[in-house]
């Protein structure tokens, strides 16, 4: 792992706005649905306000084994692979998780 060039990449405003495009998505689709997760729809709520940080989920997306490799060794990161990460590897719900257990949420 180069924690140097991670964080530099989870720094980067180009690569915030793709994570956060998936996440909003994602928060969209539980905000639609007749029956969300209480702290799915809490996140959800909290990701539309404005109280979730773009660095907190360009971090967690980070740290999917494919997209972390891409990033220490300095190749492109394909969006399909962001969007994998966001809304099927459940990264989502993990960052929910992470926030519930923090007390953000």
């Amino acid at each position: 792992m180069d924690a140097k060039k991670r964080r530099d990449k989870i720094m980067n405003r180009d690569f915030q706005t793709v994570v956060s495009e998936y996440f909003y998505k994602q928060a969209n689709d539980i905000l639609l649905s007749a029956t969300p997760d209480a702290d799915a729809l809490a996140f959800s709520k909290a990701l539309f306000a404005g109280n979730v940080k773009a660095e907190d989920m360009s971090r967690i997306v980070a740290y999917n084994t494919s997209i972390g490799a891409a990033i220490d060794v300095g190749t492109e990161i394909s969006e399909s692979d962001i969007e994998y990460a966001v809304l099927t590897e459940s990264r989502f719900t993990l960052l929910t998780a992470i926030y519930k257990n923090a007390g953000v949420i």
